[in-house]
């Protein structure tokens, strides 16, 4: 996982923002400092504006898209658009095994409800008429019956 700032990343000029001196800056969206942009070796003011504006739309441009990948992609003769398509599919591919992981619960669940509702059949067929009576009384009391909504804990017995 990148650690580098949050996007987005804002290009500001001299004396701009909290940063009061005579460079661009590139800061994140709360004005912390991310990046100071000095003019070496003659550059002029326009060059100095130009890479602080071009590292921040860059760096906003590639949110989303580990550096590196980025580094790859760049290293190996490709470009932006091979380090997007591959974020893409890995946000697809967590997505499905998320997916997967949700239906394999989901399935444990119901073995489980139909392991209970074996159980409660079984248990019916050993009461006598009254003890099922009473069985259906206590459910109905707990608002467990087939009719009626369940009462939130609070308010049962």
């Amino acid at each position: 996982m990148d650690k580098h700032t949050n996007e987005p990343w804002i290009a500001l000029p001299p004396n701009a923002g909290s940063h009061f001196d005579s460079n661009w800056h590139v800061t994140d969206s709360n004005d912390t400092f991310v990046a100071h942009v000095l003019g070496f070796n003659h550059q002029t003011d326009d060059q100095c504006a130009a890479n602080a504006r071009r590292i921040a739309a860059c760096v906003n441009a590639c949110a989303g898209i580990r550096t590196e990948d980025l580094e790859r992609y760049y290293n190996a003769g490709g470009g932006i658009d091979e380090a997007m398509e591959e974020a893409s599919l890995r946000g697809h591919v967590s997505a499905v095994k998320e997916r997967d992981r949700f239906a394999a619960l989901n399935a444990e669940l119901l073995s489980e409800l139909e392991k209970a509702h074996v159980i409660i059949r079984n248990a019916l067929k050993c009461m006598s008429p009254p003890q099922k009576s009473k069985w259906g009384d206590i459910n109905e009391r707990d608002y467990v019956d087939a009719k009626a909504s369940p009462a939130p804990t609070s308010a049962r017995r």
